[in-house]
């Protein structure tokens, strides 16, 4: 009888049960596929934003400490001035030693050009501050990565409560990665404050085709602002069929 490919991993993974359960999880995984971050609580901030005394602790959907001007156009503005983004420690914080080794520019590129390519699907992309455009800055105040295969064994059961135990006193799940930014939108022209937020995505216990790049966290969460960013114009404008995060890969 012919063997099944999935079968033979394990016959070939020896007596080692543990791997190969982590390839069965990596193997369902694969087969599932699921959101790979999620939101966490914002523990410090970098002083990017001026003032933090006028954010609100955000609503589902929405960033995790926010602010937004009320009685805003937002159908008047038709164009896009993206700022680069920045990277901010916070006061008396270090960011991810292996983070700091990097070239942090690659994360600020990676991010800009995330949300550009989202945001010129609906706005027209400009250089210079103008009438009817909206100035989008953001900053990277935290990075860090993951422990990929450590990252892997708590996401088996049983080994998973520890993850959970640590997940609750910090809101990361132990030894995922994770992205801390903040965030503000002002009228180009007049510079009025619109719009600004902090917000915090961590990896999950979920196994994917990403599951073994420590970075892949990192970039998720930056995908997901991308995303968010336009899906959050869309409403405030009052358009139809604005496509949620993750939705579009349903």
């Amino acid at each position: 009888m012919k063997t099944s490919p999935f079968l033979q991993i394990f016959r070939n993974s020896g007596t080692n049960s543990t791997w190969s359960v982590i390839w069965l999880c990596v193997l369902l995984g694969l087969l599932g596929g699921c959101e790979s971050t999620k939101q966490a609580r914002v523990d410090s901030t970098s002083g990017f934003l001026n003032d933090y005394s006028i954010l609100r602790v955000g609503k589902v959907d929405e960033a995790d400490r926010i602010y937004r001007k009320p009685l805003v156009d937002w159908k008047s503005y038709r164009k896009v001035l993206l700022d680069p983004v920045s990277i901010w420690k916070p006061s008396q914080k270090q960011l991810d030693a292996h983070a700091e080794a990097l070239d942090l520019e690659h994360f600020a590129d990676y991010f800009y050009h995330a949300l550009y390519q989202s945001l010129s699907n609906d706005y027209e992309m400009v250089f210079d501050p103008g009438p009817d455009t909206l100035r989008v800055q953001a900053a990277i105040t935290n990075i860090e990565q993951s422990w990929v295969i450590l990252d892997v064994i708590t996401a088996m059961p049983g080994v998973d409560l520890f993850s959970r135990v640590k997940e609750y006193t910090t809101g990361k799940p132990l030894f995922t990665g994770g992205t801390s930014i903040e965030f503000k939108v002002v009228d180009a022209k007049t510079q009025d404050l619109l719009m600004a937020g902090v917000d915090r995505r961590v990896g999950t216990k979920d196994i994917d085709a990403d599951a073994f790049d420590s970075w892949a966290d990192a970039e998720a969460a930056m995908n997901y602002w991308a995303q968010q960013a336009r899906w959050r114009f869309c409403t405030l404008r009052g358009d139809i069929n604005c496509v949620r995060p993750g939705d579009e890969e349903n």
